[in-house]
Formats: structure tokens, sequence, C-alpha cells
């Protein structure tokens, strides 16, 4: 009985090591670096068409602000579809400021009620700042999506 008992605890111990094993091995993280930088745009837009093939969005929620959301510093640049959830005023997304000029292009300005429903999609580039007087929900967008 003894034998028994010790053998079954190797079993599952061998069979717990096995397990940690493949879990490791799923868990796989791939080493970007040592690609160039066509070859990473290039990754970037397999990867985005493969969230359009999945239907993958994530939506956050961005409160009314005083101060601009940032683009690349406090919003990842991409694609989006911004909808009013509460409020009213404006919203204004600029691009970033250029450097020789000192003069921004005006992408989006809009002024909504409070009982208007708003929404647009927006391309949001480095740079860029977003301005908002209403609290809305911001979902990136991985293209037509129809239901």
């Amino acid at each position: 009985m003894k034998k028994f008992a010790i053998i079954l605890l190797a079993l599952c111990l061998f069979a717990s090591l096995f397990a940690v094993a493949a879990l490791a091995e799923g868990t796989q993280i791939i080493d970007l670096s040592q690609y160039d930088d066509d070859t990473i745009v290039e990754l970037y837009e397999q990867v985005k068409e493969e969230l359009v093939t999945r239907h993958i969005e994530k939506t956050a929620h961005l409160k009314a602000s005083p101060v601009p959301y940032v683009v690349g510093r406090d919003i990842p640049v991409g694609d989006y579809l911004l909808t009013k959830t509460s409020g009213s005023g404006f919203i204004c997304l600029d691009t970033a400021i250029d450097e020789e000029t000192g003069m921004y292009d005006t992408k989006v300005i809009e002024s909504v009620g409070e009982d208007e429903d708003f929404t647009a999609y927006i391309t949001a580039e480095e740079g860029d700042t977003l301005e908002l007087d209403f609290d809305c929900d911001l979902t990136i967008s991985t293209g037509v999506k129809f239901e």
C-alpha cells in the first residue's frame, strides 16, 4: 500500500510539472526588438486586420476635462468611434502643431446640446489634442461592423 501511495504521489508531481511547462509555453512573449521599423509597421497592419476579423473592440470612458487629452500620451494613436454619454458643449480635435508655422488644423469641431446624440469616427495621430466639454465613450475601431 505504501508503494502504491508513493507511486501515486510521484505521478501527481510529474503531472503538475508537465502542466506548468505547458502553461509556460502558452504565454510566450515575442521579442520585437530584432525587427526593423518597416517590419514592425507591417506586423501592426496584420494585427489590425486580425482585430477586424475577430471583431475585437475595446472602449474607454473619457470625462469632460478643461485640459485637452493628448494623443500619444493620454490616448493611444488609432482610429476611434467617439460617442457622447452625457453633458453638452464643444468637442474639438486638433492636429499636432506644425513646428515651422506654429499652426494646427482642426479635424473635428462640433457644438453638442444636452439632448443631442453625438457620434463621430476619428483618426487620432501622434500629438493631436482632443478637447471635450462632455463625457463620452472612446471605442477603438477595427473597421466597419454590421450587426
